[in-house]
């Protein structure tokens, strides 16, 4: 992350158009204050949950804030869309940086997963 310029690219949905920061070299990406809410409810069913997220490990070390001025050391904080992603959370602008892989991780049900939530909203009311 450090070293390497983002991109800036327009990620559209169906109810959501949002400029966010990619990095080219690792594909981790940069949401500023807010920027990933747009992305909460969005849910790719697939087949096959195939989930290329960093190891814990990786997912652990300490990074600095790329917006602000003195780089402060981000927070960590779990995903509540899944367990497995840990997101980089800055203290003082409140941006969220996503390693490479964790966005589709967050985004992504498989079919097992799916009915799983089904049936627990079925039996609970609410879901996961």
């Amino acid at each position: 992350m450090r070293g390497t310029s983002l991109e800036t690219l327009d990620r559209e949905g169906v109810r959501y158009s949002v400029w966010i920061d990619e990095c080219p070299a690792c594909q981790g990406i940069w949401f500023d204050e807010g920027e990933l809410s747009h992305f909460d409810n969005v849910t790719e069913l697939v087949i096959l949950e195939i989930r290329r997220i960093p190891r814990h490990d990786a997912q652990s070390k300490a990074l600095k804030c790329p917006q602000c001025p003195d780089g402060p050391v981000m927070e960590k904080v779990e995903s509540h869309e899944d367990r497995r992603v840990v997101m980089d959370l800055c203290p003082v602008c409140k941006g969220v940086w996503l390693d490479g892989g964790e966005l589709q991780a967050i985004q992504q049900d498989g079919a097992l997963s799916a009915l799983i939530k089904l049936r627990r909203w079925l039996q609970q009311g609410e879901p996961e």
